[in-house]
């Protein structure tokens, strides 16, 4: 009974860990929207729907009470110590971004260019040059950002005057790879922070005892 549990709770955690957790962005002529995905699951974040909150009664004003002032509280660090913690915790931060780069995952990228133009010449002169400039870059793009499903569609249209573009895409990354981004990076800045918190006490310190 007891190894069954421990295998169940097991073969949950390796699921979870494959499940990907991203982002979904679309901006077409139908739909512009955020939405945030957790595996088969998504939910939107922009535009958000506010729900309408049921009008209170209106209560008779009373007379605001005296409030006291309020003391500042002291800062968690001063401007040096900022300027210090973000000069240690930068070099992290990049090594954390290249890392998130390289285990992002973009599981869908799709462009629609629309060419056009003051007048027609122009229109095709753009087009020409839209395609020339994606046959260049596309691949390369595709291979370095690890696109899945990538496709990109270039229009001509004779009316507009200005180019548009419109697109799709999907960003994602397993549980697992954020866990372990979490872990690896997670405690490095823990412990610069602190470190810096602890040498701004210590100078704090040595100041009152100057005074």
């Amino acid at each position: 009974m007891i190894w069954g549990i421990f295998l169940a709770v097991l073969a949950a955690l390796a699921l979870l860990g494959r499940t990907r957790l991203g982002f979904r962005g679309t901006y077409t002529r139908q739909e512009v929207g955020v939405w945030f995905r957790l595996g088969a699951f998504q939910w939107r974040l922009y535009p958000w729907k506010k729900r309408k909150k049921p009008e209170k009664p209106k209560e008779a004003k009373q007379p605001p009470r005296p409030s006291k002032p309020e003391e500042p509280k002291p800062p968690i660090l001063s401007p040096g110590g900022v300027f210090q913690l973000v000069s240690r915790l930068l070099p992290v931060a990049l090594e954390g971004a290249d890392a998130f780069r390289r285990r992002l995952q973009v599981d869908v990228f799709q462009l629609e260019i629309v060419a056009g133009g003051p007048d027609p010449a122009s229109a095709a002169e753009r087009y020409g040059q839209i395609n020339a400039l994606l046959g260049a870059v596309w691949q390369p793009a595709v291979q370095a950002l690890h696109i899945q499903d990538g496709r990109v569609h270039v229009d001509l249209d004779f009316d507009r005057r200005e180019p548009a573009l419109y697109g799709t895409a999907s960003l994602s990354l397993t549980a697992s790879q954020l866990l372990w981004l979490g872990l690896r990076y997670g405690p490095r800045c823990l412990n610069i922070f602190l470190d810096v918190r602890k040498q701004e006490k210590a100078a704090q310190a040595r100041q009152r005892k100057a005074a």
